[in-house]
């Protein structure tokens, strides 16, 4: 979890907010998956498959900055 760092040193929030919502973001585009396959409903099967995208162009976005920003 996110602990307080009072005054961020060289983008340390930053840093850890990234890598958090990256994993966050991953959690949800498997769930997503999941419901794309297993759901029952064809509305709920749909908004999972977007709600995929969205999160994997997050995450890619997120990576994106990381690299820039950090080097890493």
């Amino acid at each position: 979890a996110m602990g307080g760092e009072s005054a961020p040193s060289q983008g340390g929030f930053d840093r850890r907010f990234i890598d958090e919502m990256i994993a966050h973001h991953e959690v949800a585009v498997t769930m997503a998956t999941e419901a794309q396959e297993r759901a029952s409903r064809e509305e709920l099967r749909q908004a999972a498959a977007k709600m995929a995208q969205s999160q994997a162009d997050e995450i890619r976005r997120m990576r994106e900055w990381r690299k820039e920003w950090f080097g890493e």
